[in-house]
């Protein structure tokens, strides 16, 4: 089952075939992507609406994609298109059941959710902040596989999903992080009244329900701080249980990665080192100041320190792989990566 729609194929198959820039490509890819999984969201609220009608609300759907149909349109309005389009079939009707089918146009090929490492890869390769997290990766490849060799499957399959932009931090020394501070689809299967949680290692932090659970209206930012960290080390928390448990595998193979991608993709822009310190670093020396808290054993705290520590000679590093690029000289030297600076053809398409 396919989301792509024709004029977004198309440009697929010209960038495929002609060639194209890097930043052209990741904003082919981030809009086509948004399509992709806005209608999906819209597949998934359609079966409730079609088999479920007694649990069904659009009101979560016109809030993370009121602007589905035009910019301009009122709740009333949506809610009459919407059930227009579900008449007249504009989207598939997708259930749990029929997830493990979907599948996902990226360059060169399509992928099944489950493999949204893919999806992931190809963003993160482009400098790209958008990222998409699904839950059941699991649970949807061994659905797929059942269906494949006939066999029957009760799974109870998670199906929460969300595709949106992060912040400058991709991943802790712990394993990934998806710090969320724009939604652009947002699968129905989500509670949102909560703000964090985590998966094995992997942490999810949504912004924007930080927000909504606190009903900022100007003036509530520092409560709203106060909030964010305490969901963020809680979270992350859970995620060093987890860790420690399996021997830290994320630290050994992908810390460092992460964190050469995260430096690249903040220094898109012009930027001095210590900006670039002050913003990759923040949350992880209040992770850490945490940790020192919770942890007395001095082992754990020099390990942790070491790797959270480590942004100059992986800055060094990137500077003498021409990664990062001086622009300017003096005491406040400005660096800027030569992904932006020198848009070279894409080489992931």
């Amino acid at each position: 089952m396919t989301l792509i729609n024709e004029c977004w194929e198309s440009k697929f198959k010209e960038a495929e075939s002609c060639g194209i820039t890097t930043l052209c490509a990741r904003s082919l890819l981030e809009s086509a992507l948004k399509q992709q999984f806005r209608k999906l969201v819209m597949g998934m609220y359609s079966y409730t609406y079609l088999k479920k009608p007694q649990h069904f609300s659009l009101q979560a759907l016109f809030d993370s994609q009121g602007d589905y149909f035009d910019a301009n349109d009122d709740y009333e309005i949506f809610k009459e298109k919407f059930s227009v389009g579900v008449v007249r079939k504009e989207w598939p009707i997708i259930s749990i059941k029929t997830l493990n089918e979907v599948q996902i146009r990226i360059f060169n090929k399509s992928v099944y959710l489950f493999n949204s490492f893919d999806i992931n890869e190809q963003l993160a390769r482009l400098n790209s902040s958008y990222r998409v997290f699904v839950a059941a990766i699991e649970d949807l490849a061994m659905s797929k596989i059942e269906g494949i060799i006939g066999a029957d499957s009760s799974r109870n399959v998670d199906g929460r999903f969300l595709y949106g932009q992060i912040t400058n931090l991709s991943a802790t020394y712990f394993g990934q992080l998806y710090d969320f501070v724009k939604e652009d689809a947002v699968s129905p299967y989500f509670d949102d009244n909560v703000p964090g949680f985590t998966i094995e290692g992997t942490t999810i932090i949504r912004q924007n329900i930080l927000y909504k659970i606190k009903g900022v209206n100007g003036n509530n930012f520092e409560d709203i701080a106060s909030t964010y960290l305490h969901t963020w080390t809680h979270e992350i928390l859970h995620g060093v249980s987890y860790g420690f448990k399996l021997g830290l595998p994320f630290a050994s193979l992908f810390w460092d990665i992460y964190l050469q991608r995260d430096i690249i993709r903040y220094f898109e822009t012009p930027h001095t080192i210590n900006e670039g310190k002050d913003a990759i670093m923040q949350a992880l020396d209040n992770f850490l100041e945490a940790m020192g808290k919770i942890y007395s054993d001095n082992k754990i705290k020099m390990l942790i320190d070491e790797k959270f520590k480590n942004y100059d000679s992986v800055f060094s590093a990137l500077l003498s792989e021409s990664k990062l690029l001086k622009t300017s000289n003096g005491e406040n030297a400005v660096y800027q990566s030569a992904f932006a600076l020198e848009d070279k053809q894409c080489e992931v398409c």
